[in-house]
């Protein structure tokens, strides 16, 4: 049956055929005009049709009929095949119309260009989409072409980061792909190393590494861990010491020294009195304060305390006090052994002045005890609260704080040296002026304090607005003057959240020594001493 149909449409045609068992097409006339190419379905027959030697008329070929039995040739010839068929036949063959191979053509893909004839339909190439990067899934749509990133990668700067992936140039940045596709994603809160060898525990925050925190000196491993210039067991750390030649060299937890041991200024550790230091130092008042003193090594080979001496040198403590060696002591909470009195010891004509735990002179009215006269001297404190003047006027302790005195009463200056101290050393590079030996002690103040607390901002001419009584300038060596509310302290823990323990001058200026009853001295504001105040860290 192939075979027929190819041989028909070769009768009908000018030109030549395809070959037996393919498609044919009708070519063009001899007037040059085209005629659609028809391809003839094939066709079921029985196997007792009889076989046609010859062809019907171009009008007249007949339509095999596979669903009856009649002869192919009991059809009219001029008959079309459509209107003979019975009802009940099954449907004409349909028709298909192809392009011929080659000839362009439109696939209506828009990803497809150069469409043409191939194989019968009309098919193009399809739009090249592929942008050479690894990490993208290429597509086209709508004729043009389109790149989205892989899950579990960047794409940076064109260049493919895996997920998680630092940037090489900020460690505190990486390749998150659900944060950010086409960017670095800050990695907050990640550990990291700010590439400073002094500083540890780095974290990151807002895609920048910082927060370090010193590290500590390993005393044996011959590296200076904490970067401070000193390694082992020379670091202060360690038990070594620093040179210094200003208090700000120290600042701000140690105060500038000079050890009776080595004659050298280092920085030392504040101190009260000797239980503050460490085992085989001692505890000496620091010469140009008023209730500082620093912790030093023992004088090797000196008396211990209790023996006849006549000089600091030959005692272990370095101090020397009516002619027994003594233990230095700035308030009467470092001088706790029965019948023994903290009171002042030392030169006011030479500028020196300390605080001695000493046994109470025969005699002497103990603290918390009327003074009578309001003579001092007669006090095994050395100090009678000469306030309110009415009186009564009882024997008042040494103090270094507000917490070593009554909630009524106030600890401040009460006595100084009159000239400076000539083993002093300048508070800073700022300020080089030496400044004075004092004592401070608890008193009853004459101006009750005011409501404003420590770290409050103050005036300093109305010191009285401070609970304290105290309005300091604490701003730092070289800072713009700013002046707060603060009061004495020996530990941080006495100060207020955001305050801690540090040292400081203040004038020679009281409550007490603005008294005008007896046995006081005149205010000095014009000179100076070294304290221990609460300081905004």
């Amino acid at each position: 049956m192939h075979r027929h149909l190819a041989l028909l449409a070769c009768a009908l045609t000018v030109a030549g055929c395809s070959s037996p068992g393919g498609n044919a097409y009708f070519a063009p006339g001899a007037d040059a005009d085209v005629v659609d190419a028809v391809l003839f379905p094939d066709a079921t027959v029985r196997d007792t049709a009889p076989e046609q030697d010859t062809l019907p008329p171009e009008d007249t070929a007949p339509e095999l009929d596979t669903a009856h039995t009649e002869p192919a040739d009991t059809e009219p010839a001029d008959t079309e095949p459509a209107d003979t068929e019975p009802a009940d036949t099954e449907p004409a063959d349909t028709f298909t119309t192809f392009c011929k191979n080659g000839d362009p053509c439109n696939d209506d893909d828009p990803c497809t260009v150069n469409d043409r004839c191939v194989d019968n339909h009309c098919a193009g190439d399809s739009i090249a989409c592929d942008d050479q990067i690894p990490c993208t899934l290429d597509s086209c749509v709508d004729g043009q072409c389109r790149s989205a990133t892989q899950d579990g990668y960047c794409l940076i700067g064109g260049a493919c980061w895996t997920e998680a992936q630092n940037n090489p140039v900020n460690p505190c940045q990486r390749c998150a792909h659900a944060a950010n596709a086409a960017g670095w994603t800050n990695s907050d809160g990640a550990a990291c190393d700010d590439g400073d060898p002094c500083t540890e525990g780095e974290a990151c925050a807002a895609g920048a590494c910082g927060g370090g925190a010193t590290p500590a000196e390993v005393c044996d491993d011959g590296a200076d861990n904490d970067c401070n210039g000193q390694t082992d067991a020379a670091d202060v750390a360690c038990g070594g010491v620093a040179a210094c030649a200003y208090h700000e060299d120290c600042y701000p937890e140690r105060v500038c020294a000079r050890w009776a041991t080595t004659g050298e200024a280092v920085c030392s550790d504040p101190c009260i009195g000797a239980s503050d230091c460490p085992t085989g130092q001692i505890c000496s008042k620091l010469p140009g304060s008023a209730q500082i003193a620093f912790c030093q090594p023992a004088l090797p080979g000196g008396l211990p305390n209790g023996s006849a001496c006549s000089v600091d040198g030959e005692c272990a403590s370095a101090l020397c006090a009516d002619d027994f060696c003594r233990a230095t002591c700035l308030a009467e909470s470092r001088c706790s052994e029965p019948g023994f009195t903290c009171h002042p010891v030392g030169d006011l004509s030479i500028g020196v002045i300390s605080g001695a735990c000493a046994p109470n002179p025969p005699g002497s009215i103990p603290n918390g005890q009327i003074c009578g006269s309001g003579d001092s001297s007669l006090c095994a404190s050395g100090q009678c609260d000469l306030m309110p003047p009415s009186g009564p006027w009882p024997c008042r302790e040494l103090c270094q704080g507000e917490s070593a005195c009554a909630p009524t009463q106030e600890c401040n200056l009460v006595l100084y040296a009159p000239g400076e101290s000539a083993d002093a050393m300048p508070f800073a590079t700022v300020y080089t002026t030496l400044s004075h030996d004092a004592l401070t002690a608890c008193y009853t103040p004459k101006t009750p304090g005011g409501s404003l607390s420590d770290g409050a901002p103050c005036v300093q001419t109305a010191y009285y607005q401070c609970r304290s009584n105290k309005c300091f300038n604490l701003a730092g060596p070289g800072e713009p003057d700013a002046f707060y509310c603060t009061t004495y302290c020996e530990f941080d823990a006495e100060c207020p959240g955001g305050m801690v323990c540090k040292p400081t001058l203040t004038n020679l200026v009281s409550d007490w020594l603005k008294s005008p009853w007896f046995y006081h001295q005149d205010p000095a504001p014009g000179a100076y001493t070294l304290v221990r105040v609460c300081k905004p860290e």
